[in-house]
């Protein structure tokens, strides 16, 4: 899987566009920041659990995106960890900043073994969900006011799981418990279905009085990318070398991956301008 699965949109295409992406201090949303910024974006805001780390991300992508100096890339902290940080972000950005156009919310992470995080919840459900899901909502009343008409909220979700027994009460409760626990793998995915299903439900929230989105939401699903999401795996040398084969055969790069991000948003700010044909599923 190659970095050349989805065509980028056209030079230029987000000229004069503000962004704003969680999670992109590496991986998938420092590549994604990477796309837009050499996309001609107007501002791309980045978050990071420090601004220590947050500036050594900025520094990276500028450095690969020839912007040094420019003040195009901004670093805004957030530890999605707690329910508060998300609250302080969200109050800053809604006071703060008078237009955007695109939100993406790509946190997450993976564990090893079970964690119960600072709000009572495992980690994986904590941030991946809950975290993210308050933060769209607190975004979303914002996001339909100064997005001009074009605003577009995108959550990194992972399609590649179902469940056939679901519970019909304490959803949250139950697949917190260390007794339920699947696992890293498993519990990522679980995180990522109930993401999947939280979107669906932002979706409805944002549509108008007319039935029409004010705000277009949807979720973005970039396949397999190699990042170093899954960390914690990395063991030792022989673990490290089987990560990096598997990782080498069936994951895209981190480019790659994020090609899928300008893709969803390209076709509302660009109202599919000539020159852009948005790929087929038959080519990613």
């Amino acid at each position: 899987m190659g970095s050349t699965s989805l065509r980028l949109p056209p030079p230029n295409a987000f000229l004069g566009n503000p962004f704003l992406i969680t999670g992109a201090t590496s991986g998938l949303g420092s590549a994604t920041a990477v796309h837009f910024v050499n996309l001609g974006a107007k501002s791309v805001i980045i978050t990071g659990r420090s601004f220590a780390k947050g500036g050594q991300a900025r520094a990276s992508i500028e450095a690969e995106t020839g912007t040094i100096g420019k003040c195009i890339v901004k670093v805004m902290e957030l530890d999605m960890s707690t329910f508060e940080s998300v609250k302080v972000i969200a109050d800053k950005v809604t006071k703060d900043l008078k237009e955007i156009d695109f939100v993406c919310l790509n946190a997450g992470t993976i564990s090893t073994e079970h964690k119960v995080g600072k709000e009572g919840y495992e980690t994986m459900i904590e941030i991946g969900v809950l975290a993210t899901s308050f933060l769209a909502l607190l975004f979303l009343p914002w996001m339909r006011e100064v997005g001009r008409g074009n605003s577009h909220l995108g959550i990194v979700v992972f399609r590649g799981i179902d469940i056939s027994n679901w519970l019909k009460k304490n959803v949250l409760a139950y697949w917190s418990m260390k007794e339920n626990w699947k696992g890293g793998q498993g519990g990522y995915a679980l995180s990522k279905l109930l993401q999947q299903y939280a979107v669906n439900e932002i979706a409805k929230l944002a549509l108008g009085i007319n039935g029409s989105p004010s705000v277009v939401v949807n979720s973005i699903c970039p396949g397999m990318v190699k990042s170093d999401l899954g960390r914690e795996y990395n063991t030792g040398v022989a673990m490290s070398i089987i990560i990096n084969l598997w990782m080498g055969l069936a994951c895209k790069t981190t480019e790659g991956g994020a090609r899928t991000v300008p893709d969803l948003p390209c076709l509302i700010v660009l109202n599919c301008v000539p020159g852009y044909a948005r790929a087929s599923s038959k080519d990613r």
